[in-house]
């Protein structure tokens, strides 16, 4: 695949990882600059592009779930089953996905990008509060909700 990309196009995928890195190392959401530009890889699908971005952002979060742990007090009974909640309905996401046709899925992946970077706007102080909002069921129920989506 990279062999018969242009080399300027390798170069600009090359600085919009970086970018993405960066973005996400200082104030999160680093995906917002690479699912765009992997979006607009030559020969790769709007699935590989979603599915490359996720996988970056899988060991992001891991990374930063793994320190969140260490610095903070947890409520594992919460935790662990939200985890596995978000994980199976994240595969279950990408099942739908995969059956969605590539005409409709570019604009709806677009469409929530522009959603999520509006959101991101108008509240950058989201995150700041370090407690658990729902906890027991109430927050498995949360988490698969937002997984879903």
């Amino acid at each position: 695949m990279f062999e018969s990309m242009d080399p300027m196009t390798l170069i600009l995928m090359v600085c919009a990882g970086f970018s993405a890195g960066w973005v996400d190392a200082v104030v999160g959401g680093g995906g917002l600059v690479q699912l765009p530009a992997l979006m607009l890889v030559p020969g790769l699908t709007p699935y590989q592009a979603l599915a490359v971005n996720k996988l970056g952002s899988v060991f992001g979060t891991a990374a930063s779930a793994t320190t969140y742990y260490r610095r903070t007090s947890n409520d594992l009974k919460t935790s662990l089953p939200t985890a596995v909640v978000a994980f199976f309905a994240s595969m279950g996401g990408a099942i739908v996905a995969t059956h969605i046709p590539t005409t409709l899925f570019k604009p709806i992946i677009v469409c929530a990008l522009v959603g999520v970077l509006l959101f991101t706007v108008f509240k950058p102080n989201l995150g700041e509060l370090q407690q658990l909002k729902h906890t027991g069921g109430l927050g498995i129920f949360s988490q698969l909700w937002v997984s879903a989506w």
